[in-house]
């Protein structure tokens, strides 16, 4: 059910690796009024540190909106044979895996929490994730997401992923952020925080 979102996420992983195009922060999609109401509408993650919405460009996806950290941005071309519904990497990254966040729509439509650990980490372990982790679930703009991590490697090179589920309008997502191995778990915290933190549901 879940194992293609994940073959996805590899190969954006190492396919995003050198566009380094650059891009505008375009606030223009939100009103000044709903820019200040993200921070209220958006993410707590459950236990640990709390942080801001990330105040970077918007991300503009179906029937969602997140905001990325500054220095990220939308990938400016196409990951051929995929089809994401929305990704953004991290402009800055100049080591040999790009830091990115993708976010696919779940074939199965709805998954619950419970469905979404369960089938999630048996099928991160079928493509060979490692050390794959349930952390505790998550809120995000008001609805309990479920929360994997694990590391991956795809033509030798090593990555770390963390997963989440969030679901609205009879769709769940699944949102990957891959990171190199080499970024620390502070480092990953700060920028998944501040990117759910800024999550909208709508058009």
């Amino acid at each position: 059910m879940i194992r293609t979102l994940v073959a996805i996420a590899a190969v954006l992983a190492c396919s995003a690796c050198g566009d380094t195009s650059t891009t505008t922060e375009d606030n223009s999609s939100f009103s000044g009024s709903e820019q200040e109401k993200q921070g209220q509408r958006g993410s707590r993650q459950g236990q640990g540190s709390q942080t801001g919405a990330a105040k970077g460009p918007i991300i503009n996806g179906t029937g969602y909106r997140y905001r990325v950290p500054k220095g990220w941005g939308p990938l400016n071309r196409d990951v051929p044979g995929f089809d994401f519904d929305s990704v953004a990497i991290d402009r800055n990254d100049r080591d040999a895996f790009t830091d990115n966040v993708n976010v696919i729509l779940a074939p199965a439509g709805t998954l619950t929490p419970e469905q979404a650990e369960t089938a999630g980490r048996r099928e991160l372990e079928s493509v060979g994730a490692k050390n794959v982790t349930v952390h505790p679930r998550v809120t995000i703009a008001g609805g309990t997401s479920a929360h994997l991590a694990a590391g991956m490697s795809m033509n030798d090179n090593g990555y770390l992923i963390e997963q989440y589920y969030p679901s609205a309008a009879g769709q769940t997502l699944v949102v990957t952020f891959s990171f190199s191995p080499d970024v620390s778990a502070a480092e990953r915290t700060r920028v998944t925080q501040a990117t759910l933190a800024s999550w909208t549901w709508g058009s």
